[in-house]
């Protein structure tokens, strides 16, 4: 197997545990971002986002490996102040969507 068929299977299978387990959930409360700002960037519905987290369904093809990688990105980013949760992710496309994001507490976009 290629290595990139190798990450993408990585990927996938730690997008799956992530939304089996419940922390991808609380990861994306954590930073404040709704389903909808999650669903943006990866290219799916936000009942999809949901169904992840849940469990109910698995994350699959590139709509999953997006999802894993804008996890593990918020896993490892710390967001500058006034900066949106997801803003300046690689992958996150919409401009707008990350305009929308809420802005940590006492950041004066508040």
């Amino acid at each position: 197997m290629s290595e990139n068929g190798t990450d993408a299977l990585l990927d996938l299978s730690f997008a799956r545990e992530m939304g089996g387990s419940g922390m991808a959930r609380a990861l994306r409360e954590a930073k404040r971002a709704s389903l909808r700002d999650f669903a943006a960037p990866v290219g799916c519905a936000p009942s999809t986002i949901l169904r992840w987290e849940r469990g109910d369904l698995r994350p699959t093809g590139q709509a999953g490996i997006r999802y894993a990688r804008l996890l593990r990105e918020l896993m490892t980013s710390t967001p500058k102040k006034h900066t949106p949760a997801v803003a300046g992710i690689k992958g996150v496309r919409d401009k707008q969507t990350c305009e929308k994001l809420p802005h940590p507490p006492g950041s004066s976009a508040n």
